[in-house]
């Protein structure tokens, strides 16, 4: 139910969706012609550290593949998502916050509620962890950083 909307806007939430594009093509049928869809998300660069550590903890292991966190796709994705709609901005910028140490930077995770929308991946093997850390302590011994990648897009729906 609901619609239609003049106006559609959400701030860092589809990237956890299981289908981004689908959840997209609803919004499109939920506007008015001429409808303004404004969202932002997270780009593939977003903990671009952790993940560095996760693959040299992982390396040589005989089937690594990234299995921590939801994938997140580049503006390219995005873009051909948004085929329906008339494309007015895009943006995109690189944060970057530090946390004393590892854990730190993993609790306020944790706290933020987000979590894989992918039931099917499987769990990081313990050993995969203590290494992780290991890596990252070893890679950022002061301070630990954390990338986030945010793309930021406004659309109209076609009059």
């Amino acid at each position: 139910g609901g619609g239609p909307y003049d106006l559609i806007m959400s701030a860092a939430t589809l990237q956890w969706f299981c289908d981004p594009a689908a959840s997209l093509a609803r919004y499109h049928d939920l506007l008015l012609p001429g409808g303004w869809l404004l969202f932002s998300t997270f780009g593939p660069q977003t903990f671009m550290e952790l993940f560095a550590a996760f693959r040299e903890a992982m390396h040589g292991w005989d089937s690594y593949t990234r299995t921590q966190g939801q994938e997140l796709f580049p503006e390219s994705y995005w873009k051909k998502a948004l085929h329906r709609f008339q494309i007015e901005y895009v943006g995109s910028r690189l944060y970057r916050q530090t946390w004393p140490d590892v854990a730190a930077f993993l609790d306020n995770l944790r706290r933020t509620g987000a979590t894989n929308a992918e039931s099917r991946r499987g769990e990081t093997p313990p050993r995969a962890v203590r290494e992780m850390l290991r890596c990252y302590r070893t890679t950022y011994p002061d301070a630990v950083p954390a990338t986030y990648e945010g793309l930021f897009f406004a659309v109209r729906r076609r009059s």
